[in-house]
């Protein structure tokens, strides 16, 4: 028996079934999405590289470089929030974390908007203020 044939025996209302099996299919295609591949702890205010194919058929990979704004946790749906100054121009993304065009993450620098000051601790969960501070301060390059 698999763990989905397991919660459907249970003697439970319809709802917390439906629910039960939906958690355990969230966690099947989170697994799948993952696919052995390693993820580094990511936490807002890092700068990191993100190799991104620019659509499905590419074989080249592009480099989106920028400071991790904020992050929203949602199993496969996973969205990390960044910003980046490009010629002057500051440009906001969000990527899939888990997303099959992502081929690889790392990170450049942690705390990297903090990294004058001598403890790096960033004390914000979501850096929304990053975008009316001077871009020079985010620019990654």
């Amino acid at each position: 028996e698999t763990n989905a044939e397991k919660i459907i025996t249970k003697h439970k209302t319809p709802i917390k079934r439906a629910s039960a099996l939906r958690t355990v299919l969230n966690k099947e295609i989170l697994e799948k999405l993952i696919n052995g591949r390693e993820y580094p702890e990511i936490k807002p205010g890092d700068a990191i590289s993100i190799e991104i194919l620019p659509y499905v058929t590419s074989t080249t990979t592009e480099i989106v470089k920028g400071v991790v704004t904020g992050i929203s946790n949602r199993g496969a749906d996973t969205l990390i929030y960044l910003i980046n100054s490009e010629f002057g121009t500051p440009i906001q993304r969000q990527i899939f974390k888990y997303g099959p065009l992502v081929k690889k993450i790392s990170i450049v620098e942690a705390s990297f908007l903090y990294r004058k000051r001598k403890a790096k601790i960033t004390r914000r969960n979501k850096l929304y203020y990053v975008e009316n501070i001077n871009p020079k301060e985010y620019t990654v390059k």
